[in-house]
């Protein structure tokens, strides 16, 4: 998978020649999904409806583009509008995966993330009064929410590529700086899809937008090249979720302002994490990177601890994601600092949540 990261954004010549390489596979894979899409439009392959309201948050692109955090949002807001919210993610490399569970109740978590995956887990964790399912067959998954929760509203995390289920709003997320890529789907780019599949969804939320606007009207008329419907804006807010003290210490939360740091990540773009922390004006001095999803085994946490030790870091840093695989009883050679990321529209914040209501016809019934 790192090969292929660098295939595709390196343009030194050895992979530029390995892409060309793989160009006739996407050209392929490409083809093959426009036929299904085209096969589940016309009704040749069955798609089926649930009796509530079904909003998914996808993306075109492998991994990235924050469905978490805006699925997180997306459950805050609608909540306070009064409607009964439920979660239905795949489960990704979670032993509930192909059988489907139960991750939350919407009051306690029931699962580890051993069952859940990581993303499942940390909505059940983050989020209260809003149950978390998971499972592949997301139509049995909807099924299990509306015998066990009655919700008003399904939120489908990750399911864009996920035809068989019938949606009333398709939302779909497209990196702000890097709207699709180099312009390839899989192997040769990181697109799922043609960038012609936009199409399909309802509105397209430009993620990571700086705070500045630069380089935000060139994504927004490179998307509204594909898709009809509107294009809203939203930046990554990182925030510290949590702090872990060394065995000790007082807990009481500390800046990472002017702090030695050593961070270790398991995330679809680990750069951008590491970009992140240059926010707190922190000086990172070292870092461990994982392939997404990332399983830690004992010999990874102890080559972490090593080099933070070995580097005199103030300060371990990771993500929410990783955290919950870590768990809470390693230890660690200094404080733990956990971040996450919140999503805010700005300006378009209005815009967007008027939009929303609209579709969803919140306070119709």
């Amino acid at each position: 998978m790192r090969i292929l990261n660098r295939v595709w954004i390196d343009e030194a010549p050895a992979y530029t020649v390995l892409k060309l390489v793989l160009v006739p596979l996407a050209v392929l894979y490409s083809a093959g999904m426009r036929i299904r899409a085209v096969l589940y439009g016309k009704g040749l392959r069955p798609s089926h409806s649930l009796p509530c309201r079904v909003v998914s948050v996808g993306n075109l692109s492998v991994g990235g583009t924050g469905k978490t955090p805006m699925v997180l949002y997306l459950a805050r807001y609608l909540t306070a509008q009064g409607l009964k919210v439920v979660i239905i993610s795949r489960g990704y490399r979670g032993r509930l995966e192909v059988t489907g569970g139960i991750v939350s109740d919407g009051h306690k978590v029931l699962v580890g993330v051993d069952d859940s995956g990581d993303e499942p887990q940390i909505m059940a964790r983050l989020l209260q009064g809003v149950p978390v399912i998971v499972g592949g067959n997301r139509y049995r998954a909807g099924q299990r929410a509306l015998k066990a929760f009655s919700p008003d509203v399904i939120l489908l995390d990750d399911a864009f590529q996920h035809l068989r289920l019938q949606r009333d709003l398709d939302l779909v997320l497209v990196d702000c700086r890097r709207p699709f890529g180099n312009g390839y789907t899989l192997p040769a780019g990181e697109l799922r899809e043609p960038p012609r599949s936009l199409n399909r969804g309802h509105a397209a939320i430009m993620t990571r937008c700086p705070a500045d606007g630069a380089a935000t009207e060139n994504a927004r008329n490179e998307i509204s090249d594909h898709m009809h419907g509107p294009v809203f804006e939203s930046r990554h807010i990182p925030v510290i979720r949590d702090i872990i003290p060394t065995e000790g210490a007082s807990p009481r939360e500390e800046p990472l302002t002017g702090r030695r740091v050593f961070a270790f990540s398991g995330v679809a773009k680990n750069d951008q994490f590491l970009d992140t922390l240059s926010g707190f004006n922190c000086a990172v001095v070292g870092s461990l990177q994982f392939s997404d999803h990332h399983l830690y085994t004992d010999n990874d946490l102890a080559s972490i601890r090593r080099e933070a030790e070995r580097l005199n870091a103030d300060c371990i840093v990771t993500t929410e994601k990783d955290y919950v695989k870590v768990g809470p009883t390693a230890r660690w050679p200094a404080k733990l600092v956990i971040l996450g990321i919140d999503i805010s529209f700005g300006d378009d914040t209005k815009r967007f949540q008027d939009f929303l209501e609209n579709q969803i016809q919140i306070g119709t019934d």
